[in-house]
């Protein structure tokens, strides 16, 4: 199996209210060939998403599967543009009255989830395709999960979706600064990986990582992987 970066997240503020949040999408192919994403973004990166199909020569169609880390609309909206696609969620995703996102956001999620022919649903501990390992991560939704990923182009590879989407949040995490679970779940998820992909940032290479004198590039001390 090998993962792509399709297009980079992240996130937009604007003064006010506002903000423009956008998710990592990932390519996934099978060893079979199948492909399918991790995650599809917002609106605001079609052109981009649009030119990376181009680009690779692929077709709409040819998009088997979609695996969301959890079902906020700058991570799912564009899987309405891929109706072949089954569409693996945790469970607790049915749990959620989406109406009160708000009168027009809450149509907008309705919308996208009735789009969705096939929906497969996942729990904590579940392996997809022989090589992903689901960790159910409900610290930003109910229905969040991390993924741990086996690859042959990148090695192991560490999925956090929201519950740490910015390096800032991740460098403090593996520099002490918080001890909560969630920072528990990231060193863990980080000791076992050799890259991290996030939600709304670039991702990081484990080996690259320079924390400073008394900072060890592997966390140590934690060892959790739940």
């Amino acid at each position: 199996m090998e993962l792509e970066i399709l297009v980079g997240g992240g996130l937009i503020g604007f003064p006010g209210k506002l903000r423009h949040p956008f998710s990592t999408v990932s390519l996934l192919t099978l060893d079979d060939g199948r492909k399918g994403l991790i995650d599809t973004g917002n609106t605001i990166q079609l052109e981009a998403l649009d030119a990376e199909f181009e680009r690779r020569n692929l077709d709409i169609s040819s998009i088997e599967f979609i695996i969301l880390t959890h079902v906020h609309l700058d991570h799912i909206i564009n899987s309405i543009y891929f109706p072949n696609a089954e569409i693996y969620v945790h469970e607790a995703y049915a749990s959620k009255n989406y109406s009160n996102f708000g009168k027009i956001v809450g149509i907008a999620y309705e919308k996208v989830i009735k789009s969705w022919k096939v929906v497969k649903t996942v729990k904590d501990g579940d392996r997809l395709f022989g090589k992903i390992e689901v960790i159910h991560t409900p610290y930003h939704a109910r229905e969040h999960i991390s993924l741990v990923l086996d690859t042959e182009n990148m090695g192991r590879v560490g999925v956090l979706g929201d519950i740490c989407y910015t390096k800032i949040a991740f460098y403090d995490i593996l520099k002490g600064y918080r001890t909560d679970r969630v920072a528990e779940i990231v060193k863990g998820i980080a000791n076992r990986c050799d890259w991290i992909i996030l939600a709304h940032d670039e991702p990081i290479k484990i080996s690259d990582l320079h924390l400073g004198a008394g900072n060890s590039k592997r966390c140590a001390g934690s060892s959790t992987s739940s």
